[in-house]
């Protein structure tokens, strides 16, 4: 509606304490809009993706490119001193097996 207001204090605007994409999909009714990770809701009936300046979430090379302007960064960190597990535990991270579990749960790829 015309002249609504969308500001995080607004009764327009609702924070959820956790990332629930079920809760949130059902709470959003016919008007609501959110973000979510594209993994969690590609699959989803009653959910539409929305392309940005023509760009799609789900373009993969595009997400890497920058040219979609909604995306997350995920970060590993660790302690300066750390034992030896926890760089192990990177370097599985960042290596091919585990580069690919984490696109098999929806992750874009660092390498």
């Amino acid at each position: 509606m015309a002249g609504q207001q969308f500001a995080p204090d607004s009764a327009n605007f609702i924070t959820w304490k956790q990332d629930e994409t079920t809760a949130i999909l059902r709470d959003l009714g016919d008007n609501g809009i959110s973000y979510a990770t594209t993994t969690q809701v590609e699959k989803q009936e009653i959910v539409r993706i929305l392309p940005i300046n023509g760009v799609a979430p789900t373009d993969i090379d595009s997400v890497k490119a920058g040219k979609y302007p909604i995306s997350r960064s995920l970060f590993l960190a660790a302690k300066k001193t750390t034992s030896p597990v926890v760089k192990q535990f990177i370097e599985f991270a960042l290596s091919p097996q585990g580069q690919q579990i984490g696109q098999n749960l929806g992750f874009i790829s660092v390498q």
